[in-house]
């Protein structure tokens, strides 16, 4: 994860999601549901729609729910962005007064978005 200071990157990786630990260095997503996906799809249209699923963090497992929108840019290529808010005590992550720590400025309520791509690949 990456935010807008360098200083609260470096304390998510120590002591935050403690992903400079092995066993915390991913988040996993498990899909568990898609909803408000339509029946046809055309190249070029964006698309939006939410997928539901199970996020772990720091070996903690929640509900989430992404809004998502795809586009396909060609018959190889896919494009979109992921966003959800995340309430970070549903995963242990507590605040200032119950765990003396400096989350710099982050508040309980934490948006996690990403952007990607998806290519075909040959079997």
């Amino acid at each position: 994860l990456q935010t807008d200071d360098p200083d609260r990157d470096r304390s998510i990786r120590c002591c935050v999601l403690l992903t400079a630990q092995p066993e915390n260095e991913f988040a996993e997503f498990q899909p568990t549901s898609v909803a408000q996906l339509p029946e046809a799809i055309l190249i070029g249209q964006p698309v939006a729609f939410q997928i539901t699923g199970d996020l772990t963090l720091k070996g903690v497992t929640s509900e989430v729910v992404f809004d998502v929108t795809v586009t396909i840019i060609s018959d190889e290529i896919l494009q979109g962005s992921a966003s959800t808010l995340v309430n970070r005590q549903l995963f242990g992550i507590l605040n200032n007064s119950e765990n003396s720590f400096d989350y710099h400025g982050v508040s309980d309520i934490v948006t996690l978005e990403f952007d990607f791509v998806a290519r075909a690949v040959s079997e």
